[in-house]
């Protein structure tokens, strides 16, 4: 029996040892492994969030690559339109060059014509004083004859005198037709040299930013772009360096490079003298006419004077005196008009010397179109070829921007799931990888508005009942933060009748536009009104009878207007902040009447306020100048350059410091409560 208990201790000890080795249950294993799964949604979190950084990066070199592609692109663009410029302008002085020449011959003509009529009248008037003396010396029945042959000379003498005046009219008018086509001539050649001097700086700037894009790709490498991108933007470098090449050897292939202003303005300063020289070989051959009738007098006077007078009386030594005179004159008037006919005839030699230099231009010059038309046809290759590099950088971008969002949202799920909140904003964005609002070159699929193709501007005033003209390209809203009325602060009605006077004065009415302009290519300024005014310059003399621009202005249609803005169409908290606070005026750039504008719509701000009401014009100029050259991206607002920033905000701290008072001022004077505030937020 003992053995046996002892055996069963035995047994029972190994048992326990046993399960000592079983693995116990314990309280603290859920929380191990609620730490082992927080530390793998951190991991999870770290590694999202080092994607989410590599792909900030990949964007960043994404949009440099489309900014060097775009800036690339545009100055293609600039550089065919330059070098198209310069064939219209080849194409214009060949023209300019054959009319010079067609009317040049033509003065010529009535030059000579001119001169044929006044020796003409010469004639006329010297036939005409042989008859009166043959009448005179006639007796007996001869003098029936003689007298009508003397009458019909004199008839004559006065038709002659009347074609030469005439024929120096028209002469002279030829001769101011030749010197405004040699002024044409100068201009053209002046333009051509301008155009071919910018074409050459911009063909040098295309080879300077193609060389730019060639850097920018092997800096980013493989990290964006693709072996295609290395090769195509080493293609378009090298067109680039053709391109400046042959632009800079128009010089020698070009004729007529040199500016002819100088000489056209020789010939210029030549022809009005012209009509005076005709002008006065007339008067000498008149002078002539009366000198002879003088001579013939006094020898009709001396031979009578024969037959009272013997050869050594006073009265005798008198009239050979007179006479003699009378003679001398009469050479001295002759030899006058014989110089004023010499310069007369020098005169046609000028003219026909014009003629003949230009058929010699228009001869030198007949090869350049050709030349031109090739540059053309290069200029718009390279301009096909930077616009796909930079298509292809823009779609790079966007998948970029894509890759990033997606990395951002993965980030923002890691993050949520390892903390049980969301990530905070400032972490979510890293400050390299957000685009600046006022990014200019490398404009994207997605951010760039639809057939933007902006080319000139226009105005109106659109009323509650006609609403917005429909079918532009763009609608540019003219509005204000205040009513207009006797409450409004001196200044800022200033500022409000500025900014109309700025626009109309530098923009046609729709009315007036051009009809070979289509409405889409347009940008329409639309302006509240009470009624669809079309009076010319906007006026601010009061004492006018005529309603002015800002008197015809609808405050309540620009407060409804701006309402719509506030309740959706503008998502810019920027924006919505400067409409609810300043009293403007403000500009607003849509691609559709405002009324249809959706929240996701790219649009162009600008406050006025805080500019000097002196710098409108200017500003105004800018800002058509920025929508025709590069569309809105996103909803952004617009600067203008920074040297019409210094001058248009004050020339000095005092003048600063005035309109600060000025605005201030016109905030406190109106009454009325801010009618947008509830519709903004």
């Amino acid at each position: 029996m003992k053995r046996k208990h002892q055996s069963n201790i035995s047994i029972a000890i190994v048992i326990t040892f046993l399960l000592g080795l079983l693995p116990m249950p314990s309280v603290a294993q859920p929380e191990t492994d609620a730490l082992i799964r927080h530390s793998s949604k951190t991991a999870a979190y770290e590694q999202a969030q080092k994607n989410e950084a590599e792909q900030a990066a990949v964007l960043a070199l994404a949009r440099h690559l489309d900014d060097r592609a775009y800036a690339a692109s545009e100055t293609a663009r600039r550089y065919q339109a330059e070098i198209k410029a310069l064939q219209n302008d080849a194409q214009a002085r060949n023209t300019a060059f054959t009319q010079v020449s067609k009317i040049a011959q033509q003065t010529e003509q009535a030059k000579r014509a001119a001169l044929i009529a006044i020796t003409a009248n010469t004639q006329a008037s010297t036939k005409a004083l042989q008859t009166a003396t043959a009448f005179a010396n006639a007796r007996g029945k001869q003098r029936a004859r003689l007298a009508r042959e003397a009458d019909a000379a004199a008839t004559r003498k006065n038709e002659a005198m009347q074609q030469s005046r005439a024929a120096l009219e028209k002469a002279a008018q030829a001769s101011n037709s030749l010197r405004y086509a040699l002024a044409s001539v100068g201009y053209r050649s002046a333009e051509f040299n301008t155009h071919l001097i910018e074409a050459q700086a911009t063909a040098d700037a295309f080879e300077e930013k193609s060389s730019a894009f060639v850097d920018a790709v092997a800096t980013a490498k493989s990290k964006v772009s693709s072996p295609a991108m290395a090769a195509a933007s080493a293609q378009m470098a090298e067109r680039a360096v053709q391109l400046r090449d042959e632009t800079h050897a128009l010089n020698g292939h070009l004729k007529l490079v040199r500016d002819l202003a100088d000489e056209m303005k020789l010939a210029q300063e030549q022809e009005p003298a012209h009509a005076a020289v005709l002008q006065a070989y007339f008067n000498a051959e008149l002078n002539v006419a009366i000198e002879v009738d003088a001579v013939s007098y006094l020898a009709a006077v001396r031979k009578v004077s024969l037959q009272r007078c013997v050869n050594d009386s006073v009265c005798r030594a008198s009239i050979n005196q007179e006479l003699a005179l009378a003679e001398q004159q009469l050479a001295s008037a002759r030899a006058e008009a014989t110089e004023r006919l010499g310069a007369a005839t020098a005169n046609i030699d000028t003219t026909r010397y014009i003629g003949r230099r230009m058929d010699e231009y228009a001869d030198m010059s007949a090869s350049n179109p050709q030349t031109l038309d090739t540059a053309v046809a290069n200029a718009g290759a390279a301009q096909v070829m930077a616009e796909e590099v930079s298509k292809i950088t823009g779609n790079d971008y966007q998948r970029a921007l894509e890759g990033y969002a997606q990395a951002q949202q993965a980030a923002d799920s890691a993050y949520l799931a390892a903390y049980g909140k969301p990530r905070y904003a400032a972490e979510s964005t890293p400050a390299m990888a957000a685009p600046a609002p006022a990014h200019e070159p490398g404009v994207s699929a997605a951010m760039m508005a639809p057939n933007w193709q902006i080319e000139a501007h226009a105005w109106e005033f659109f009323t509650a009942t006609t609403n917005e003209s429909k079918g532009y390209g763009a609608y540019s809203y003219v509005l204000f933060g205040r009513r207009v009325g006797s409450q409004l602060a001196p200044q800022v009605k200033l500022n409000y009748a500025a900014l109309l006077n700025a626009i109309i004065a530098s923009t046609p009415h729709i009315s007036e536009v051009s009809p070979e302009i289509p409405h889409d290519k347009l940008n329409l300024f639309c302006i509240p009104g009470k009624t669809a005014w079309k009076e010319g310059l906007a006026a601010l003399d009061e004492s006018s009878d005529k309603l002015s621009a800002l008197d015809n202005y609808a405050s309540s249609l620009a407060f409804s207007t701006l309402s719509t803005a506030g309740s959706g169409a503008v998502r810019s908290r920027e924006i919505l902040d400067v409409i609810q606070d300043s009293p403007g005026p403000f500009l607003l750039t849509t691609l559709q009447p405002l009324r249809l504008v959706k929240s996701d719509s790219p649009m162009l701000f600008v406050d006025l306020s805080r500019f000097l009401p002196e710098t409108y014009t200017d500003l105004v100029t800018a800002y058509k100048r920025a929508l025709v050259e590069r569309p809105p991206q996103g909803q952004q607002t617009w600067q203008p350059p920074t040297f019409q920033w210094i001058a248009a905000t004050g020339t000095g701290v005092a003048s600063h410091l005035v309109k600060v008072k000025n605005v201030v001022s016109a905030w406190l004077s109106v009454s009325e409560a801010k009618p947008l505030q509830a519709a903004l937020h």
